[in-house]
């Protein structure tokens, strides 16, 4: 059985709108990776590996997403099972006991069920049933036959009555007019007629969700599934693929860094070329000089190596409350009644110009202006840092990469120039054209985007650990 697993599509747009919207570079193993966590985050597609001289085993598969066996009876047993409530009615009444002397009884050694006495006409559906319901996958039905014992207790007798009072009947959902089943093997067998074949499908190759691979009760396929899983979370060759297949269609670009680790980001690397007829600040090239004297360098050392250290605010003088400063900022009472005056007032008495212009001027006394903090000159090279930084980084000038370090694209390495030189001519002596030579591997550009089969080879890069992506 050959086992892979798939990315998820969903998720795939999703990590692909993330990379793109946050600038920032990830290594494409790591992410593969992160597929693998997550059991939402990936399917899994299982294939009968068909092998010369032998039959390919075929699958069962359970509904259109259902589990995926290699047992016909398993699937159609789980089938049943599943979709029974949804089918039939099923309704219990209490009618009368059997009629007859009956003097033992059967029973299972297993679990301690009451079968019936063996020459009930019932004692053959009931011996099935249980076998079906529950020792099926365990033993085979004649190992099963030996478990049953003939008890001649007449109290087992009695719950055996009391328990076959219980009448049930099914009746089929939807059904007009209505069809009634009397047990649970008509029920079965009705089950079988009309919607097996709808509901259990046979292939040589399924693709399961995630969830459903977890959960499947078939148990070679779970240990399959297993082992692919461990093999593929060491290594993930083949889900890197696919996952490189999603990112390409969602127009990421993908390139090998300094011939070591595959990366993905949204930004191309392009590596800067001073043009002596234009003009770069001062601040873009001390950066760009920053990064390339020191790759891999982080957010704070970058600031650090550009800004200098950040200064230290001087602590505010703790100020003395005097007399007088308490009086200054004691609160005004503003409230036209409450006026400055000696007389009484009466409800009709309206306040006087006086005691207005007396409140106004106590309100000017205390609404002083408040001086204006001097704009910090560190501060603002901060704001023109982040912004040039940012203008690198969306340029593909600079590589931001995900763990909140810089590197710079290396710039590509000029041919060597071959000056020409004049044959010398000779009597009946011709000398052959010098020949240029092929540059060598290192005047290749490093950074590189992949073709699609120069994947299989790449190493597999540092795991996020510092900034994880949320998928």
């Amino acid at each position: 059985m050959k086992v892979e697993f798939l990315p998820d599509e969903a998720v795939v747009t999703a990590l692909a709108t993330q990379i793109r919207a946050t600038h920032l570079t990830y290594p494409l193993f790591g992410l593969a990776k992160k597929f693998l966590e997550k059991p939402e985050y990936h399917r899994v597609m299982l294939t009968a590996d068909v092998k010369e001289g032998s039959a390919a085993p075929e699958l069962f598969r359970v509904g259109e997403d259902g589990v995926v066996t290699l047992d016909r009876r398993a699937a159609e047993r789980i089938a049943f099972e599943r979709n029974r409530a949804a089918l039939y009615d099923e309704k219990t009444e209490q009618g009368e006991p059997p009629k007859g002397n009956f003097s033992n009884v059967a029973r299972c050694r297993l679990d301690g069920t009451l079968l019936g006495p063996t020459n009930h006409h019932a004692y053959q559906t009931a011996l099935r049933s249980l076998y079906d319901q529950r020792y099926s996958r365990r033993m085979p039905f004649e190992h099963f036959r030996r478990e049953i014992e003939v008890v001649s207790d007449p109290a087992e007798v009695e719950k055996w009555k009391e328990q076959t009072r219980a009448s049930t009947t099914f009746t089929v959902i939807g059904s007009e007019p209505p069809v009634v089943l009397k047990s649970l093997a008509e029920v079965r067998q009705h089950f079988d007629d009309h919607h097996l074949g709808s509901m259990v499908k046979t292939g040589a190759s399924f693709i399961l969700a995630g969830s459903a691979a977890r959960s499947n009760p078939d148990p070679a396929l779970s240990r399959a599934m297993r082992s692919a899983w461990e093999a593929e979370s060491r290594y993930p060759g083949n889900l890197v693929q696919h996952v490189r297949a999603g990112l390409q269609k969602a127009s990421l670009q993908i390139f090998k860094h300094r011939k070591k680790f595959v990366h993905v980001s949204g930004v191309r690397p392009l590596a800067f070329r001073h043009d002596p007829d234009s003009l770069v600040s001062e601040n873009v090239q001390a950066i760009l000089a920053a990064i390339a004297a020191r790759p891999g360098i982080s957010r704070k050392a970058l600031a650090e190596k550009i800004l200098g250290p950040t200064p230290e605010s001087p602590a505010a003088p703790t100020p003395v409350a005097t007399q007088e400063t308490v009086a200054e900022v004691e609160p005004v009472t503003t409230d036209a009644t409450t006026a400055v005056t000696d007389e009484p007032r009466t409800e009709a008495t309206e306040p006087t110009a006086s005691a207005a212009s007396t409140t106004d001027e106590r309100k000017n006394e205390v609404a002083e202006p408040v001086p204006i903090a001097p704009e910090d000159p560190h501060a603002k090279a901060k704001v023109a840092l982040v912004a040039d930084l940012l203008w690198l980084v969306t340029s593909g000038h600079v590589i931001a990469f995900h763990d909140g370090t810089y590197d710079l694209p290396p710039s590509p390495v000029a041919k060597p120039v071959v000056a020409a030189t004049s044959p010398t001519v000779a009597v009946e002596c011709t000398v052959a054209p010098e020949v240029t030579p092929a540059p060598t591997e290192d005047a290749k550009i490093e950074t590189t985007i992949l073709e699609p089969g120069a994947l299989a080879n790449a190493e597999i890069a540092t795991p996020i650990t510092e900034a994880p992506i949320a998928l």
